[in-house]
């Protein structure tokens, strides 16, 4: 699902990409997988940058920056 996404998201397909990255996070949380929610946390990211949601961009980079931070700690 993030492969689909960020797919998506470089075809310009904001709105499609973000469901399949916001369906791949849910999922990633679900199965406790902490790196594939990082990486759907960047790309939701990109995708409000693109929006111009600077503030939700930064929440979404800065949570998967935690997240990335905790997984090179081990």
């Amino acid at each position: 699902l993030i492969h689909i996404g960020s797919v998506l998201v470089g075809l310009g397909e904001f709105r499609e990409g973000n469901r399949h990255l916001m369906e791949a996070y849910r999922l990633m949380r679900q199965i406790n997988d902490r790196a594939g929610e990082a990486t759907s946390l960047v790309y939701l990211g990109v995708i409000a940058e693109h929006d111009r949601a600077y503030d939700e961009a930064l929440g979404y980079f800065n949570r998967g920056l935690v997240i990335q931070k905790s997984l090179s700690a081990f």
